[in-house]
């Protein structure tokens, strides 16, 4: 394989040049699989290809439970010159909750970023991905962000594996943070007020804001007359919380 710029051709008796701009590659597995090119002569000197840049890439993994992923992951990169092609993101221990990781591609210039695809493969015990947002630099210094907030997971929100985020020139706060909640419950001093059952907390905020449904264990717990405390981690649910729900799965003695 070959990359050709240019071939420059100089009388040496009278100094003239001639210009055969290529700016392609001579070879099977590259641009159109030609080995052979014929390039027609100019007066004038050009630019055959253009630049190499080197873009650094900024993964931020958000703050959820299961938020990393140990599957493998790709991104390409849209501008207004071009694509990136897509690339792997690889390197040892990478994608962890709450994380950063730091990646470098090289490619022609992409001129004014627009947009990226980024996807995993879905491999790997627990594939699903919370992804915060990722930076992009370029060599020339300008800066992209591209947020998401959301998961990337079969599993969750909307089962995607793969989302087109656009760029914006400013950072965003992409998710709302994690609230650590103290839950105290007391069970009633009647006979047999006791529970051996499974005990399922929901806790509903503003705006239809509300926690996936949480198991309440941490040892023997519900006892006649007892009180037993609970630490519930979730996203922000406002400033005021409107109800919560309650359910025992109906197993056990005592039921």
């Amino acid at each position: 394989a070959w990359f050709l710029d240019k071939v420059v051709v100089t009388n040496q008796k009278t100094g003239k040049k001639w210009y055969f701009l290529s700016g392609r590659w001579l070879s099977k597995d590259e641009d159109d699989h030609a080995i052979v090119r014929e390039l027609p002569a100019s007066d004038e000197d050009g630019v055959a290809s253009a630049p190499i840049v080197s873009y650094r890439i900024t993964v931020i993994t958000g703050n959820r439970r299961g938020a990393g992923t140990d599957a493998n992951v790709f991104m390409t990169l849209f501008g207004s010159e071009g694509d990136s092609g897509e690339r792997p993101l690889e390197k040892p221990k990478c994608f962890e909750r709450n994380k950063t990781d730091h990646f470098s591609i090289e490619c022609v210039s992409l001129g004014e970023l627009q947009r990226l695809n980024i996807r995993h493969d879905g491999k790997g015990i627990g594939a699903g991905w919370f992804l915060d947002k990722i930076i992009v630099e370029s060599g020339t210094g300008e800066r992209y962000y591209f947020p998401c907030g959301r998961w990337l997971d079969v599993n969750e929100d909307d089962r995607q594996i793969s989302r087109e985020i656009a760029a914006v020139k400013q950072d965003v706060t992409t998710y709302l943070p994690l609230v650590n909640y103290r839950v105290t419950v007391l069970t009633g001093d009647r006979v047999g007020a006791g529970t051996e059952a499974t005990v399922y907390l929901t806790l509903f905020g503003e705006e239809d804001a509300r926690t996936e449904e949480i198991r309440l264990e941490n040892g023997p717990n519900f006892k006649r007359a007892g009180s037993d405390v609970f630490g519930v981690q979730s996203a922000y649910l406002g400033s005021k919380l409107t109800k919560a729900r309650l359910r025992i799965d109906p197993s056990g003695l005592g039921i």
